[in-house]
């Protein structure tokens, strides 16, 4: 049976699926620019905000928890390196090991914001068609002179696309490797490049196969411009994610 994969849009009506993409994209910077600017005394109304946009839109933490177990070694690692690299007050030391309490602090918020920023990708990758995300990009990269603003947008749109194409690569190496008995409970070296090397190949004979089947319909950058609806709704979440961010710097 397929798996759900979460790195893509999924179909529904909620309100941040109804929203102009221009504006859901211009409220993504704006929340983005929130986060990485406040302070803790701030990140705690933020995250708030941001649990409870997720439970609105029925969003599952269990597949999130599974899909990004990648992701969370990172978040891991990021917080090891600021806990030893922060100067302060030793809270533990083992040889020439020196941890700080100033680095523990430092390595959660690090972490904190990271893990914001993460939610609020996955809340627009969700709620966003990638079609609808390279006519957004079009449309904001027009005004700005010597920047190829189709082709810009393209490129943001396939890139989109093969988010969850990588994914689902991903699982399939790993399951074939499964079936030959290649996985063990232990991560090793070795397993991880017999998984990420055949998955790279196949992303990029996918990407291959992509390139000539563009080629073969004819694909041109001179395409029919989108048209685009804003309504009320749309001004008011960029009003209001604009007030965030004002009210996140004043803090």
């Amino acid at each position: 049976m397929a798996e759900l994969n979460f790195f893509g849009y999924h179909y529904g009506h909620s309100f941040v699926h109804r929203l102009d993409v221009r504006c859901k994209l211009v409220s993504l910077l704006f929340l983005t620019a929130a986060v990485v600017a406040a302070i803790p005394v701030a990140m705690g109304p933020l995250s708030i905000g941001m649990l409870l946009l997720w439970v609105a839109l029925q969003l599952p933490l269990q597949i999130l928890g599974r899909e990004i177990w990648a992701f969370l070694t990172f978040l891991l690692l990021v917080f090891i390196v600021r806990a030893l690299s922060t100067p302060g007050d030793p809270w533990l030391s083992w040889g020439v090991l020196r941890i700080a309490r100033e680095g523990l602090q430092e390595g959660g918020k690090v972490v904190w914001r990271l893990l914001m920023i993460l939610a609020l990708g996955l809340v627009f990758i969700t709620t966003t068609r990638p079609s609808d995300l390279k006519a957004a990009v079009q449309w904001l990269l027009r005004p700005i002179p010597f920047v190829p603003a189709r082709k810009a947008a393209t490129m943001v749109g396939l890139m989109v696309r093969f988010i969850p194409v990588l994914h689902q690569q991903i699982g399939e190496t790993q399951s074939a490797l499964a079936a030959r008995s290649g996985i063990r409970s232990r991560r090793s070296l070795r397993q991880i490049r017999y998984l990420i090397l055949p998955t790279m190949r196949r992303v990029v004979l996918a990407a291959d196969q992509l390139s000539l089947a563009m080629m073969a319909r004819g694909y041109q950058e001179k395409r029919t411009d989108p048209t685009f609806h804003a309504k009320p709704a749309d001004g008011l979440a960029v009003a209001v994610t604009g007030a965030v961010l004002v009210v996140t710097l004043i803090i």
